[in-house]
């Protein structure tokens, strides 16, 4: 079976784009899922 490697930038892309501003909680939320999906 051929290995997918994913990268995800949604914490450094996202927060560049305009009107959004990720609160330190929010970070850990998407760093917790983002663990669990294995990514």
């Amino acid at each position: 079976m051929k290995q997918v490697s994913i990268l995800d930038s949604t914490l450094r892309d996202g927060a560049q784009s305009e009107g959004i501003s990720f609160s330190v909680q929010d970070k850990i939320n998407i760093v917790q899922a983002l663990d669990e999906f294995g990514v």
